[in-house]
């Protein structure tokens, strides 16, 4: 693999990594979005049940997002020297990325409806796109390292 396809890997990788940090970021920038799909699904919660509901989003997104930075950060760290290992790491990653997205798009809350926004939801698809294309570039970058037959 050349250097400026490792080195374009690398930047999709950040681009990765900052798409997870500002979907983490969105619930508090705009806390309304998600208390008015709340009070949609529960029109006799008070302002305060709503509140909490939001905070309790919140802080779950963060933590997807958290740990969506740390495996960004890793794969990061894999591709400074390439590992032969580092395609498996991608694999399992976007796996468990896109278990979470999933789950994040279609769980249902006690009132029928999916329990986050839809939008906030699908958007978690964003950084699992650009993991699909980090991945098969680990892959490619693995191939190309090994010894001919």
């Amino acid at each position: 693999m050349t250097m400026p396809a490792l080195r374009a890997t690398r930047v999709l990788t950040v681009l990765g990594l900052v798409l997870t940090l500002a979907l983490g970021l969105w619930p508090f920038m705009t806390p309304d979005l998600l208390a008015d799909h709340i009070q949609h699904g529960y029109p006799d919660y008070t302002d305060a049940e709503v509140g909490a509901a939001v905070n309790t989003w919140q802080v779950a997104l963060a933590t997807v997002a958290g740990l969506g930075v740390i495996g960004w950060i890793w794969t990061l760290v894999t591709l400074r020297q390439p590992h032969r290992w580092a395609p498996f790491s991608a694999t399992a990653l976007l796996a468990v990325a896109l278990i979470v997205a999933v789950v994040l798009i279609t769980t249902p809350d006690t009132s029928g409806e999916v329990g986050l926004v839809p939008v906030m939801g699908w958007a978690w698809l964003a950084p699992c796109v650009v993991g699909i294309v980090v991945t098969g570039s680990t892959w490619r970058i693995r191939r190309a390292a090994s010894p001919s037959r």
